[in-house]
């Protein structure tokens, strides 16, 4: 916010240069404490869905072909492969998909599975307020303890 107020609109030079570096006006550098949070918790919100996908695919994968690593590894690329326009909205939103963010939603819902069986991941999509902290996204046991979950 306060990059974006610091911005010479007589300035050509200056503006075509912000424009082609969004992040430098609206990355994690300009942003507040707040933001941040906020930031953090779209972030995982992120990761728990790419990790809901990515089951779907491993199980749906598994079922039809007996082996579904190839399947797998290309649903990766394409969620991690991003066009320019994509990338430009990603930097404008400060939201970005990484390998390690999927592989850390991954994690957290084999985890969650591996505790709590499948049904352990429905109050993901069936209980308002129960997506994981940024930390609980690092320790499943953690999410199902404050949904007392835990078997």
């Amino acid at each position: 916010q306060n990059r974006l107020s610091q911005l010479d609109l007589s300035d050509p030079e200056g503006l075509q240069a912000a424009i082609s570096d969004p992040a430098g006006i609206f990355g994690p550098e300009g942003q507040s404490e707040a933001q941040r949070r906020i930031n953090d918790d779209i972030q995982s919100t992120i990761a728990v869905i790419e990790g809901l996908a990515s089951n779907a695919v491993l199980k749906l994968g598994g079922r039809l072909l007996g082996n579904s690593a190839a399947i797998d590894e290309a649903f990766m690329r394409k969620r991690i492969e991003r066009s320019d326009g994509e990338r430009l909205s990603e930097q404008f939103f400060g939201i970005e998909v990484t390998r390690a963010g999927i592989e850390k939603g991954q994690s957290f819902i084999q985890g969650v599975i591996d505790r709590a069986g499948e049904e352990g991941v429905v109050p993901l999509w069936t209980r308002e307020g129960s997506f994981p902290t940024p930390s609980e996204l690092e320790a499943p046991g953690l999410w199902l303890a404050r949904l007392e979950l835990e078997p």
